[in-house]
């Protein structure tokens, strides 16, 4: 499967429906062997470098999910990230549980983010990942309401902890066609068993 950010321009609604849950997107139907890969930036920037090498040797581009309070302690990583072309885009700003959070605690933990990415980078992210993929049907329909696109993930990579690399590409080569793979930067060995 050949990967590559499957939403840099897509306007799209994220919020699908299955029965009376709403749903963000977690893949997209594509008629080819493309797929996107996605990492969630919320603990160190220790990999960044090596992880951008890995992708630009490659000619990769992914979607990095960035957390506010990330972006605040890391700016030049997230300046870096950038400036090499990849997607950014929100995490939340310090990684609440927005399926515990009222509407408006979520607006505003939105706005925060926003705001921390967009005081480095001058964008504003319009993806927007939800922490620890913890959501409901509110969650998501708050998402959408400030015109973002709720993405997930088809396929994890489980890349943290003590994950050897082995066992983050094991799981990492189930991707799909049209999947998203979850990674993280600030890992044991997610840059490690990137290149492979």
């Amino acid at each position: 499967v050949a990967v590559l950010s499957c939403f840099l321009g897509v306007k799209t609604t994220s919020v699908f429906k299955s029965g009376e849950r709403n749903i963000p997107v977690y893949s997209v139907k594509r008629d080819d062997n493309l797929a996107s890969i996605s990492f969630n930036c919320a603990w160190n920037d220790s990999d960044i470098d090596s992880i951008l090498k890995t992708l630009d040797l490659y000619n990769v581009k992914a979607t990095f999910f960035i957390v506010g309070d990330w972006a605040e302690k890391y700016p030049d990583a997230l300046q870096k990230i950038s400036d090499s072309g990849h997607e950014i885009g929100g995490h939340s700003y310090n990684h609440k549980d927005y399926a515990k959070l009222s509407d408006k605690e979520i607006i505003k933990d939105i706005n925060q983010c926003d705001l921390a990415i967009s005081s480095v980078i001058n964008q504003t992210p319009k993806l927007y990942r939800v922490p620890s993929g913890s959501y409901n049907n509110s969650a998501i329909s708050t998402i959408e309401d400030n015109e973002k696109i709720a993405i997930q993930w088809s396929c994890d990579s489980i890349d943290y902890n003590d994950a050897t690399a082995q066992s983050i590409y094991d799981r990492s080569i189930k991707l799909e066609n049209g999947g998203i793979l979850l990674m993280h930067n600030g890992t044991k060995n997610t840059a490690v068993a990137l290149p492979r």
